[in-house]
């Protein structure tokens, strides 16, 4: 009991100390003649130096018809501000929007966003801890919806870099840098999405992206974005290959079926053809080609070559028919087919059935070794 009242009259003390302290520094604040908002403060080097920390707190959409990316990210500011400096021998931790409005804070935006938001659900997502040494350190949540270029030509094999651009006005001598080098971007461990894995991420420098005086000061952090390849497996490359087969059942129906055959190979074109109608709607328009539709556009054409085949190994048969019985007027039916056979080209008295029974799957066998070695090795 007494060790509960001891902590009860500690947490009251302490709290009418911070609020002390916060009083403090709201009169220093709000003094014009002790503190500007609008001018930086200065370290002992005269340089404004402000380092940043980004951590993506969720990723919401990869959207690639639109190629842009929407996520919830964590940005940390820090700098440093003598003229906040003793004001307390705590940190004093800050979150109401009145208090750090007050004080200076970076000029930054999202020079490649297309919209984008500062989080207030419930309250104003950000917090502000200011060290007795005049440390800052500002956290703020945002919501950022960003364009990513993209490049389709190894769809679905590709590997995606999609950069946040996060711009800063300098209007005094400084610095605007990530505070762990390469390491200061992260992400978190929860978030998964379904088509891609993040890879790695980097944080990198991008220059001056306007001519504007003051200076602005750009840096960019990458997420670099591996696809999941399993999707594309069970709904694109496994069905497309059944597809194919099917079609080839065709070399073994007698060549007097032209409707079951005709049929066979029509519905078979149909369907591939729809699936790759299908496939160029996931992504963005694009003027060259992508991976995928190499793989689809051979397989539509080996659909389409073994009708192809059906038409001209029917026209073989139906004109040696007709050779046939226009012998057999005279002849006897042994006699004409000897001579029709005579008369006929060695290519033409092959057996194209049999012969497409091996050539069709020997060609795309072929293919697909190739095209698998060529975008996975």
């Amino acid at each position: 009991m007494r060790l509960i009242l001891f902590l009860s009259l500690v947490s009251f003390a302490m709290s009418r100390l911070q609020m002390t302290d916060i009083q403090k520094l709201d009169a220093l604040i709000t003094d014009s003649s002790l503190y500007d908002s609008r001018i930086p403060s200065v370290d002992d080097d005269g340089m404004s130096n402000v380092k940043v920390d980004l951590r993506i707190r969720n990723i919401w959409n990869i959207d690639q018809k639109s190629m842009d990316c929407k996520m919830n990210i964590l940005l940390t500011f820090k700098w440093i501000d003598n003229r906040l400096a003793n004001i307390s021998n705590y940190v004093i931790p800050l979150t109401n929007p009145e208090i750090i409005d007050k004080i200076w804070i970076p000029e930054m935006f999202f020079s490649n966003s297309k919209t984008g938001k500062f989080h207030k659900v419930a309250v104003p997502n950000q917090i502000m801890l200011i060290d007795p040494s005049g440390d800052i350190n500002l956290v703020r949540r945002y919501y950022v919806h960003f364009t990513c270029a993209m490049d389709f030509r190894r769809y679905p094999f590709d590997d995606q870099e999609c950069s946040l651009e996060i711009s800063h006005i300098r209007r005094h001598p400084g610095k605007f840098v990530w505070n762990a080098g390469h390491n200061s971007v992260s992400v978190h461990p929860q978030v998964k999405l379904p088509q891609f894995v993040v890879d790695f991420l980097d944080a990198r420098e991008c220059g001056d992206v306007y001519s504007l005086d003051p200076k602005t000061d750009c840096l960019k952090a990458v997420i670099h974005f591996r696809r999941r390849f399993g999707f594309f497996l069970v709904n694109v490359y496994v069905p497309s290959v059944m597809i194919v087969m099917v079609s080839w059942t065709g070399f073994w129906i007698d060549i007097n079926s032209a409707p079951a055959r005709i049929s066979l190979s029509v519905t078979t074109l149909l369907t591939i053809s729809t699936k790759a109608s299908s496939l160029q709607s996931m992504t963005a328009e694009v003027s060259y080609i992508k991976a995928i539709d190499v793989w689809m556009g051979v397989c539509m054409g080996i659909v389409f070559f073994s009708l192809v085949e059906f038409v001209f190994a029917n026209y073989l048969w139906r004109r040696n028919a007709k050779l046939i019985k226009a012998k057999t007027k005279n002849l006897s039916q042994a006699e004409a087919e000897n001579d029709v056979l005579a008369e006929i080209p060695k290519w033409r008295k092959l057996n194209i059935d049999k012969i497409s029974r091996i050539l069709f799957p020997s060609f795309f066998a072929i293919f697909s070794l190739v095209y698998w070695i060529y975008y996975l090795i």
